[in-house]
């Protein structure tokens, strides 16, 4: 169930940019109101932020900037999980953020957004890890880091996230240039975020 909040009723959030305050093309300003034209619609139209800061780790690398936002006329969707967003009309940067870590749930990892113990690298499951693991893609291993999977799949990967989150069948064999994908997997897939929803 989706709602939109009226002009004036302030809905506040995080937001994450690039380390030049970016964010798809859009430079930001500490302070300075923002407004897109046309209908919000979440994941394709408006000013993206989460209501938790931990939300933002689910769209943006480890290394961007997160910002307290101020935000009006909010597309308000009603799901469950890590993920949540809203998409908004108006929305202004109100203070920076100062992160300690980045999403580390291991012990003693010197890199970002680990889940094994005493890593030094992004992005790992393992133990003493130092150089960067590739990327499983609908569970075969890839020859790609993060950072070349995303450089490579960017524009599939969060459309076929968006797509997740419908119950309706989509056009899965949009996403057969991805590696490991087959239809029967992708079906799959689709078949357990539903199930996950329930």
């Amino acid at each position: 169930m989706s709602k939109l909040t009226e002009q004036g009723v302030i809905i506040k959030g995080f937001k994450a940019t690039s380390k030049a305050m970016k964010c798809l093309d859009h430079q930001f300003k500490i302070g300075e109101w923002y407004e897109t034209d046309g209908e919000i619609e979440l994941c394709s139209n408006g000013f993206h932020f989460c209501p938790h800061m931990s939300g933002v780790w689910s769209y943006y690398p480890t290394d961007s900037r997160v910002f307290e936002v101020e935000a009006e006329m909010v597309l308000i969707d009603y799901h469950a999980g890590a993920e949540l967003k809203y998409s908004a009309k108006r929305i202004r940067l109100v203070k920076e953020v100062k992160i300690g870590g980045y999403s580390n749930t291991g012990d003693r990892n010197t890199g970002n957004s680990n889940t094994g113990d005493w890593n030094a690298t992004d992005r790992c499951s393992g133990m003493f890890c130092q150089n960067a693991q590739y990327v499983k893609s609908f569970d075969v291993q890839t020859k790609l880091t993060y950072e070349k999977f995303m450089e490579k799949y960017y524009d599939l990967f969060w459309s076929l996230a968006s797509d997740l989150r419908e119950d309706e069948p989509f056009d899965y064999k949009k996403y057969k240039t991805m590696p490991g994908w087959t239809l029967r997997k992708i079906k799959s897939l689709h078949k357990k975020h539903i199930e996950g929803r329930v």
